[in-house]
């Protein structure tokens, strides 16, 4: 697991399509091992990550610093994630059982929920401000209100697994990802599980889930991406990572194939949506990114 966030210039690198290795615009290191990374919505130069040792570090991008350090957690933590509404505010999800809402002008918690059981995502509401949800390794994902932490708003049980992520689509509805092998899509007003989303394989590790629009992402643990219709229980798109890129020449496919068969067995760590538009982000295990399109046949 790296202890670097490289930062790239998007422009650039489609710029460049068939380079095999891009420059970092900006590279970061850090103290331990990264778990997760959140941007700040107002302040574009602004991000937060957090670590295996339980730290949670707020960083300026333009100037590669590290701006403070906040000590959140006894354990390792798994999900950061900065308020769509409030650039000051974030929440840290841990191995602790415990979550925390932060003020980055603040050292300490401004609120904390102690969920009994270790916390593997946590993600706020867009559309309602005060709103976040939290999947455990109880299986089940649990919805709060902010201004009222002492009990969930509702708890959605379904998964046989851990709830690995999950993602709000829109003010009612959210997806949650489990190392069940399924998403499931949930009415946040019945707590109802509307739809279950299965086709890719995820029995152990974080395997990313991205949701924009109609369309849901996630990876696999046989190293590759899979995107979902939101109406459609069956994947619509699969992508193997090993693929060589459009536009690539014999001799660079068959390089791109050697090298896949080289890295041996690795699978999708994260996936990402460039927002309101076909194009998906996600990188592997292996340290590989790559940029790819969701087009028709």
């Amino acid at each position: 697991v790296s202890k670097r966030i490289c930062v790239f210039n998007f422009a650039d690198v489609m710029a460049h399509p068939l380079e095999t290795q891009h420059r970092p615009h900006t590279e970061l290191s850090t103290r331990s091992k990264l778990s997760c990374i959140s941007w700040n919505n107002y302040v574009r130069p602004h991000l937060i990550s957090s670590d295996y040792e339980g730290v949670v570090a707020l960083w300026d991008v333009g100037t590669g610093q590290q701006l403070s350090e906040y000590e959140a957690h006894q354990k390792r933590i798994w999900a950061v994630d900065f308020c769509h509404s409030d650039p000051l505010h974030f929440v840290s999800g841990s191995d602790d059982g415990w979550v925390r809402v932060w003020s980055t002008s603040e050292q300490d918690a401004l609120a904390q929920i102690d969920m009994k059981a270790n916390v593997c995502c946590v993600k706020y509401n867009a559309a309602v401000p005060q709103q976040i949800a939290v999947g455990c390794a109880d299986h089940c994902l649990h919805l709060y209100d902010l201004r009222k932490t002492d009990r969930a708003v509702s708890v959605m049980a379904g998964h046989s697994k851990a709830v690995a992520y999950v993602r709000f689509m829109g003010a009612n509805q959210a997806v949650s990802a489990s190392t069940d092998s399924t998403l499931r899509l949930w009415d946040l007003s019945t707590q109802a599980c509307t739809r279950t989303y299965q086709g890719h394989m995820n029995e152990k590790n974080f395997v990313g889930l991205s949701a924009d629009g109609e369309f849901i992402a996630c990876g696999s643990e046989q190293n590759e991406m899979y995107v979902y219709y939101k109406a459609m229980s069956r994947p619509i798109a699969q992508q193997d990572f090993a693929t060589p890129p459009v536009g690539a020449t014999p001799a660079q496919a068959a390089a791109a194939a050697t090298a896949a068969q080289a890295e041996g067995a690795h699978f999708i760590s994260a996936v990402c949506w460039k927002p309101h538009t076909n194009t998906l982000l996600a990188a592997n295990s292996s340290g590989v990114v790559k940029i790819c399109s969701l087009t028709h046949d």
